[in-house]
Protein backbone atom coordinates (compact mmCIF):
# COMPACT_ATOMS: atom_id res chain seq x y z
CA UNK A 1 0.00 0.00 0.00
CA UNK A 2 2.72 2.46 1.00
CA UNK A 3 4.77 1.60 -2.07
CA UNK A 4 1.76 2.30 -4.28
CA UNK A 5 1.13 5.66 -2.63
CA UNK A 6 4.80 6.51 -2.98
CA UNK A 7 4.50 5.85 -6.70
CA UNK A 8 1.52 8.21 -6.87
CA UNK A 9 3.47 10.97 -5.12
CA UNK A 10 6.34 10.37 -7.52
CA UNK A 11 4.04 10.90 -10.50
CA UNK A 12 2.94 14.24 -9.08
CA UNK A 13 6.48 15.35 -8.21
CA UNK A 14 7.80 14.30 -11.61
CA UNK A 15 5.20 16.41 -13.42
CA UNK A 16 6.19 19.56 -11.54
CA UNK A 17 9.90 18.84 -12.05
CA UNK A 18 9.33 18.54 -15.78
CA UNK A 19 7.14 21.65 -15.96
CA UNK A 20 8.88 24.35 -13.95
CA UNK A 21 8.00 27.28 -16.21
CA UNK A 22 4.68 28.84 -15.09
CA UNK A 23 4.18 30.36 -18.53
CA UNK A 24 3.83 26.88 -20.03
CA UNK A 25 1.49 25.45 -17.37
CA UNK A 26 -1.78 26.01 -19.19
CA UNK A 27 -0.45 24.49 -22.40
CA UNK A 28 0.94 21.56 -20.41
CA UNK A 29 -2.44 21.21 -18.69
CA UNK A 30 -4.16 20.86 -22.04
CA UNK A 31 -1.69 18.15 -23.08
CA UNK A 32 -2.18 16.36 -19.74
CA UNK A 33 -5.95 16.50 -20.22
CA UNK A 34 -5.65 14.94 -23.67
CA UNK A 35 -3.48 12.15 -22.24
CA UNK A 36 -6.04 11.47 -19.53
CA UNK A 37 -8.90 11.33 -22.04
CA UNK A 38 -6.99 8.85 -24.16
CA UNK A 39 -6.21 6.71 -21.13
CA UNK A 40 -9.85 6.76 -20.01
CA UNK A 41 -10.97 5.69 -23.48
CA UNK A 42 -8.53 2.77 -23.38
CA UNK A 43 -8.89 1.64 -19.76
CA UNK A 44 -12.21 3.05 -18.48
CA UNK A 45 -12.99 5.02 -15.32
CA UNK A 46 -11.39 2.37 -13.09
CA UNK A 47 -8.05 3.93 -13.98
CA UNK A 48 -9.02 6.94 -11.82
CA UNK A 49 -9.36 4.97 -8.59
CA UNK A 50 -7.90 6.67 -5.47
CA UNK A 51 -4.15 6.40 -4.96
CA UNK A 52 -3.58 5.22 -8.54
CA UNK A 53 -0.95 7.10 -10.62
CA UNK A 54 -3.68 8.34 -12.95
CA UNK A 55 -5.45 10.00 -10.01
CA UNK A 56 -2.30 12.02 -9.36
CA UNK A 57 -2.33 13.17 -12.99
CA UNK A 58 -6.03 14.00 -12.78
CA UNK A 59 -5.61 16.00 -9.54
CA UNK A 60 -2.66 17.85 -11.07
CA UNK A 61 -4.83 18.69 -14.08
CA UNK A 62 -7.59 19.94 -11.76
CA UNK A 63 -5.18 21.98 -9.63
CA UNK A 64 -3.69 23.67 -12.69
CA UNK A 65 -7.17 24.94 -13.46
CA UNK A 66 -6.83 27.21 -10.43
CA UNK A 67 -3.63 28.86 -11.70
CA UNK A 68 -5.21 31.62 -13.86
CA UNK A 69 -6.63 33.23 -10.69
CA UNK A 70 -3.09 34.09 -9.58
CA UNK A 71 -2.24 36.04 -12.76
CA UNK A 72 1.33 34.77 -12.88
CA UNK A 73 2.10 35.45 -9.20
CA UNK A 74 3.00 33.07 -6.36
CA UNK A 75 4.17 30.38 -8.80
CA UNK A 76 6.59 28.74 -6.36
CA UNK A 77 4.00 28.34 -3.60
CA UNK A 78 1.37 27.19 -6.09
CA UNK A 79 3.66 24.46 -7.45
CA UNK A 80 4.70 23.36 -3.94
CA UNK A 81 1.04 23.00 -3.01
CA UNK A 82 0.51 21.08 -6.25
CA UNK A 83 3.10 18.51 -5.17
CA UNK A 84 1.09 17.90 -1.98
CA UNK A 85 -1.40 15.40 -3.37
CA UNK A 86 -3.26 14.97 -0.09
CA UNK A 87 -3.80 18.73 0.16
CA UNK A 88 -5.02 19.32 -3.38
CA UNK A 89 -7.28 16.28 -3.17
CA UNK A 90 -8.73 17.58 0.11
CA UNK A 91 -9.27 21.06 -1.32
CA UNK A 92 -10.84 19.94 -4.58
CA UNK A 93 -13.15 17.46 -2.84
CA UNK A 94 -14.34 19.87 -0.15
CA UNK A 95 -14.56 23.37 -1.64
CA UNK A 96 -18.18 24.28 -2.43
CA UNK A 97 -19.87 26.85 -4.63
CA UNK A 98 -20.81 28.91 -1.57
CA UNK A 99 -17.14 29.17 -0.52
CA UNK A 100 -15.02 32.11 -1.65
CA UNK A 101 -12.67 29.99 -3.70
CA UNK A 102 -10.15 32.68 -4.58
CA UNK A 103 -9.79 33.76 -0.95
CA UNK A 104 -9.38 30.15 0.22
CA UNK A 105 -6.67 29.57 -2.38
CA UNK A 106 -4.91 32.78 -1.34
CA UNK A 107 -4.90 31.54 2.27
CA UNK A 108 -3.33 28.23 1.22
CA UNK A 109 -0.64 30.03 -0.76
CA UNK A 110 0.13 32.26 2.25
CA UNK A 111 0.33 29.20 4.50
CA UNK A 112 2.71 27.51 2.08
CA UNK A 113 4.94 30.59 2.06
CA UNK A 114 5.03 31.11 5.83
CA UNK A 115 4.38 27.68 7.36
CA UNK A 116 5.45 25.04 4.81
CA UNK A 117 6.22 22.33 7.36
CA UNK A 118 2.82 22.67 9.03
CA UNK A 119 1.12 22.47 5.63
CA UNK A 120 3.09 19.34 4.81
CA UNK A 121 2.33 17.69 8.15
CA UNK A 122 -1.36 18.71 8.40
CA UNK A 123 -2.68 19.29 4.86
CA UNK A 124 -6.32 18.59 5.71
CA UNK A 125 -6.19 21.04 8.62
CA UNK A 126 -4.73 23.68 6.29
CA UNK A 127 -7.61 23.12 3.86
CA UNK A 128 -10.22 23.27 6.62
CA UNK A 129 -8.81 26.58 7.85
CA UNK A 130 -8.73 28.01 4.32
CA UNK A 131 -12.34 27.03 3.62
CA UNK A 132 -13.64 28.31 6.97
CA UNK A 133 -11.61 31.54 7.07
CA UNK A 134 -12.27 32.56 3.46
CA UNK A 135 -14.72 35.17 4.79
CA UNK A 136 -15.29 37.02 8.08
CA UNK A 137 -17.37 35.57 10.88
CA UNK A 138 -20.84 37.12 11.25
CA UNK A 139 -20.86 40.31 13.30
CA UNK A 140 -23.32 38.76 15.78
CA UNK A 141 -21.30 35.56 16.23
CA UNK A 142 -21.84 33.34 18.17
CA UNK A 143 -25.54 34.12 18.77
CA UNK A 144 -28.03 36.97 19.28
CA UNK A 145 -28.32 36.62 23.05
CA UNK A 146 -25.04 38.30 23.95
CA UNK A 147 -23.86 41.88 23.27
CA UNK A 148 -21.24 41.99 20.52
CA UNK A 149 -18.81 43.96 22.71
CA UNK A 150 -18.87 41.28 25.43
CA UNK A 151 -17.47 38.48 23.24
CA UNK A 152 -13.65 38.19 23.40
CA UNK A 153 -13.13 37.64 19.68
CA UNK A 154 -10.27 38.58 17.36
CA UNK A 155 -9.51 38.67 13.64
CA UNK A 156 -8.08 35.24 12.91
CA UNK A 157 -4.70 34.94 11.19
CA UNK A 158 -4.92 31.57 9.34
CA UNK A 159 -1.15 31.05 9.36
CA UNK A 160 -0.87 31.73 13.09
CA UNK A 161 -3.86 29.48 13.81
CA UNK A 162 -2.30 26.65 11.77
CA UNK A 163 1.03 27.02 13.59
CA UNK A 164 -0.61 27.09 17.02
CA UNK A 165 -2.69 24.01 16.28
CA UNK A 166 0.28 22.15 14.84
CA UNK A 167 2.20 22.83 18.04
CA UNK A 168 -0.67 21.57 20.19
CA UNK A 169 -0.91 18.48 17.97
CA UNK A 170 2.82 17.77 18.42
CA UNK A 171 2.46 18.15 22.18
CA UNK A 172 -0.51 15.75 22.16
CA UNK A 173 -2.81 18.21 23.84
CA UNK A 174 -5.80 17.36 21.67
CA UNK A 175 -8.41 14.66 22.25
CA UNK A 176 -7.95 13.48 18.65
CA UNK A 177 -4.93 12.99 16.46
CA UNK A 178 -5.78 15.66 13.88
CA UNK A 179 -4.39 13.51 11.06
CA UNK A 180 -7.24 11.04 11.69
CA UNK A 181 -9.97 13.61 10.95
CA UNK A 182 -11.51 14.58 7.63
CA UNK A 183 -11.74 18.14 6.34
CA UNK A 184 -15.47 18.10 7.04
CA UNK A 185 -14.75 17.19 10.68
CA UNK A 186 -11.87 19.63 11.06
CA UNK A 187 -14.05 22.50 9.83
CA UNK A 188 -16.04 22.20 13.07
CA UNK A 189 -12.84 22.40 15.09
CA UNK A 190 -11.57 25.68 13.62
CA UNK A 191 -14.82 27.61 13.08
CA UNK A 192 -14.44 30.23 15.81
CA UNK A 193 -12.75 33.64 16.24
CA UNK A 194 -11.80 33.28 19.91
CA UNK A 195 -8.26 34.20 20.97
CA UNK A 196 -5.84 31.50 22.05
CA UNK A 197 -6.15 32.70 25.67
CA UNK A 198 -9.78 31.52 25.73
CA UNK A 199 -8.85 28.16 24.22
CA UNK A 200 -6.00 27.64 26.67
CA UNK A 201 -8.29 28.46 29.61
CA UNK A 202 -10.65 25.72 28.46
CA UNK A 203 -7.87 23.19 27.97
CA UNK A 204 -6.70 23.78 31.54
CA UNK A 205 -10.08 24.07 33.27
CA UNK A 206 -12.44 21.69 31.45
CA UNK A 207 -11.26 18.21 32.41
CA UNK A 208 -14.23 16.13 31.21
CA UNK A 209 -13.18 13.14 29.10
CA UNK A 210 -14.22 12.69 25.48
CA UNK A 211 -16.48 9.74 26.33
CA UNK A 212 -18.63 11.85 28.66
CA UNK A 213 -18.20 15.28 27.09
CA UNK A 214 -21.98 15.78 26.94
CA UNK A 215 -21.80 16.52 30.69
CA UNK A 216 -19.99 19.81 30.02
CA UNK A 217 -23.36 21.34 29.08
CA UNK A 218 -24.83 20.74 32.54
CA UNK A 219 -21.57 21.70 34.27
CA UNK A 220 -22.68 25.31 33.76
CA UNK A 221 -25.12 26.19 36.55
CA UNK A 222 -28.53 27.06 35.13
CA UNK A 223 -29.57 30.59 36.12
CA UNK A 224 -33.25 30.09 37.00
CA UNK A 225 -33.54 33.58 38.48
CA UNK A 226 -32.50 35.11 35.18
CA UNK A 227 -35.00 32.94 33.32
CA UNK A 228 -37.82 33.92 35.66
CA UNK A 229 -36.91 37.59 35.25
CA UNK A 230 -37.13 37.17 31.48
CA UNK A 231 -33.51 38.29 30.91
CA UNK A 232 -32.70 36.45 27.69
CA UNK A 233 -29.61 38.57 26.84
CA UNK A 234 -26.31 37.99 28.69
CA UNK A 235 -26.41 40.70 31.39
CA UNK A 236 -22.70 41.23 32.06
CA UNK A 237 -19.96 43.08 30.20
CA UNK A 238 -17.71 40.07 29.56
CA UNK A 239 -18.58 36.76 27.89
CA UNK A 240 -15.36 34.91 28.54
CA UNK A 241 -15.62 31.18 29.19
CA UNK A 242 -14.40 31.82 32.73
CA UNK A 243 -17.27 34.30 33.26
CA UNK A 244 -19.86 31.79 32.11
CA UNK A 245 -18.36 29.13 34.39
CA UNK A 246 -18.43 31.51 37.36
CA UNK A 247 -21.82 33.14 36.84
CA UNK A 248 -23.82 30.34 35.21
CA UNK A 249 -26.25 31.00 32.40
CA UNK A 250 -29.24 29.77 30.43
CA UNK A 251 -29.21 27.10 27.73
CA UNK A 252 -27.66 29.28 25.03
CA UNK A 253 -24.70 29.98 27.34
CA UNK A 254 -24.41 26.32 28.33
CA UNK A 255 -24.36 25.24 24.69
CA UNK A 256 -21.85 27.91 23.68
CA UNK A 257 -19.53 27.07 26.59
CA UNK A 258 -19.56 23.34 25.81
CA UNK A 259 -19.03 23.87 22.08
CA UNK A 260 -16.07 26.21 22.55
CA UNK A 261 -14.51 24.02 25.24
CA UNK A 262 -14.72 21.07 22.87
CA UNK A 263 -12.95 22.95 20.08
CA UNK A 264 -10.23 24.01 22.52
CA UNK A 265 -9.62 20.39 23.46
CA UNK A 266 -9.54 19.13 19.87
CA UNK A 267 -13.15 17.91 19.67
CA UNK A 268 -15.08 19.14 16.63
CA UNK A 269 -18.38 20.55 17.92
CA UNK A 270 -21.74 21.84 16.70
CA UNK A 271 -23.76 24.60 18.36
CA UNK A 272 -27.53 24.40 17.84
CA UNK A 273 -30.40 26.80 18.43
CA UNK A 274 -34.01 26.08 17.59
CA UNK A 275 -37.64 26.00 18.63
CA UNK A 276 -39.16 23.23 20.70
CA UNK A 277 -42.65 22.53 22.06
CA UNK A 278 -42.15 24.96 24.92
CA UNK A 279 -40.13 27.67 23.16
CA UNK A 280 -36.57 28.39 22.07
CA UNK A 281 -33.68 26.19 23.14
CA UNK A 282 -29.94 25.75 22.51
CA UNK A 283 -27.75 22.65 22.79
CA UNK A 284 -24.58 21.21 21.27
CA UNK A 285 -23.07 18.17 19.60
CA UNK A 286 -19.57 16.78 19.33
CA UNK A 287 -17.51 14.21 17.45
CA UNK A 288 -17.34 11.16 19.70
CA UNK A 289 -15.13 9.17 17.29
CA UNK A 290 -14.00 9.77 13.71
CA UNK A 291 -17.16 9.65 11.59
CA UNK A 292 -19.50 9.44 14.62
CA UNK A 293 -21.32 12.52 15.94
CA UNK A 294 -23.38 12.87 19.12
CA UNK A 295 -25.83 15.68 18.37
CA UNK A 296 -28.31 15.81 21.24
CA UNK A 297 -26.22 17.02 24.19
CA UNK A 298 -28.52 19.15 26.33
CA UNK A 299 -31.40 18.86 23.88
Amino acid sequence: MFAAFGAVLSVSADWWEQNQNPESWMQAREALGNELKAKLNREGVATLKPDAPTEAEFRTWQWLGEWPQFQGQKAQEFSELGRNLELIRAFLENVRVEDRRAQALAILVKMQAKAPQEVKDLPRLAVALAIVLDQPFPKRWPHFQVPVAAVPREEVDPVKRLQEMAQLQSRRRYAFDLTSLTVNELKFLVDHPLPESEMEWARKNVTTSRSSFDKVFSSIRYDFARLQAGVMIWPDSSYRLADIKEKGGICVDQGYFAAMAGKAKGLPTLFFTGQGDSGGHAWFGYLDAPGRWVTDCGR
